[in-house]
């Protein structure tokens, strides 16, 4: 798992066990009905409306303890919006290796370093080595991955085809002050099945992440995200990010109407505005209301 530098410490085996830290999948199952934009606010609700713990950390894929938790691949929704969401919704983002690129393997995979060997250079082991050491290795998921880092990169770059692309985007923007520490909004709308959320900090960038859920490739939402959002969002916007295609100017001078957007089916969006002038009073009171409801 990847754990920011410092925090090492203070993230233990017992806390991801203990109902602090979530998968936000949910199985491809003929039993299930379709995830759609309120069963994912639902989800996420859940842990307020059922006194649950709230999540600390948001796991990408599963916690590996079986083949029948389950893996990112079995998930609904495209790996790329769940990984947004867990990325920048809040908390720590818990990302086993191999899921930043989509290694389809389930418990105790192998992280191969070489392309070629019987353990793909993980380990030494060989036919003449010892029985603890063969029997240890047996135990591990050896076969050969669908996909590695060094066919990522060689994906041209183009994060429809590259998830570790994607990745390296979100983790960029992680490390801006409204995704460390800015409030955060979400909700949802039935008719147009978006899920979006918002995170801004006082006195930096703010940004909207709007999902379209919707599985109809020829469904494409107009919307307006202030109607959407019930929330102060500027009626100007910039672009920062789309996946899996870039359909509207990429910019960062370019100003997009917000009241006006066309949001294609099964797909990520990022936008953000600039700096808000709010004096502190406000802004604490605000912060003290958001604590207290969450």
């Amino acid at each position: 798992m990847d754990i920011p530098f410092g925090l090492q410490d203070l993230i233990t085996n017992r806390d991801l066990n203990n109902k602090i830290s979530h998968p936000l999948f949910i199985f491809k199952n003929q039993t299930r009905r379709s995830i759609d934009a309120h069963s994912f606010d639902q989800r996420i609700r859940l842990f307020e409306e059922h006194n649950l713990s709230k999540p600390q950390f948001w796991q990408l894929g599963s916690k590996r303890r079986s083949d029948d938790v389950g893996i990112v691949q079995e998930n609904q929704l495209p790996r790329e919006i769940v990984l947004t969401t867990i990325m920048l919704l809040g908390g720590t983002p818990v990302v086993l290796y191999g899921e930043e690129i989509g290694l389809n393997q389930k418990s105790f995979p192998l992280m191969p370093w070489k392309s070629a060997g019987e353990y793909r250079g993980f380990s030494s082991c060989s036919v003449n080595s010892t029985n603890n050491c063969k029997s240890f290795i047996s135990s591990l998921q050896t076969r050969n991955p669908t996909t590695s880092v060094k066919r990522q990169e060689a994906l041209g770059g183009k994060s429809k085809d590259s998830l570790l692309t994607v990745y390296r985007h979100l983790s960029k923007l992680r490390e801006y002050e409204s995704f460390q520490f800015g409030l955060l909004e979400y909700g949802y709308d039935s008719s147009s099945n978006i899920f979006w959320f918002i995170r801004e900090a006082p006195g930096h960038r703010g940004y909207v992440t709007v999902l379209n859920l919707n599985q109809d490739p020829d469904e494409i939402a107009h919307i307006s995200l202030y109607d959407l959002s019930k929330t102060d969002v500027p009626s100007r916007v910039h672009y920062e990010y789309q996946w899996p295609k870039a359909h509207l100017p990429t910019s960062r001078e370019a100003h997009i109407d917000s009241d006006n957007l066309f949001i294609h089916s099964q797909s990520v969006n990022i936008f953000w505005w600039g700096a808000k002038l709010q004096k502190p009073n406000i802004f604490f009171k605000t912060a003290k209301e958001h604590s207290q409801n969450h």
